[in-house]
């Protein structure tokens, strides 16, 4: 994962610096400085999101983090619909609970 992320860091800076991202990003930061502390909240959730898996997959292995993984995206499909009401056909349902 450090391999990763450290690759993936100049490739994303040089892509964000061609297509003007970069310059544009850091003005809308320095315009509204509150959304550096949020950008850095979401980082850290992140970070230990990736431990998370990691810890998981070392010590529990890949069909248990597959279950984690698949349970969790199932109950945010759920508390996603119950608390923000979002409309659901019953052909969705079913292949949410499949």
């Amino acid at each position: 994962m450090l391999v990763m992320n450290a690759l993936s860091v100049p490739i994303n800076l040089i892509g964000a610096l061609v297509t003007g991202h970069f310059s544009r990003g850091l003005a809308f930061a320095v315009a509204h400085p509150e959304v550096v502390q949020q950008i850095a909240l979401i980082a850290a959730t992140f970070t230990f999101g990736q431990f998370f898996i990691f810890a998981t997959l070392a010590h529990s292995g890949p069909l248990f983090l597959t279950l984690v993984t698949t349970t969790r995206k199932f109950f945010s499909i759920l508390f996603s619909v119950v608390y923000f009401r979002h409309p659901t056909k019953p052909t969705q349902m079913l292949g949410a609970t499949l």
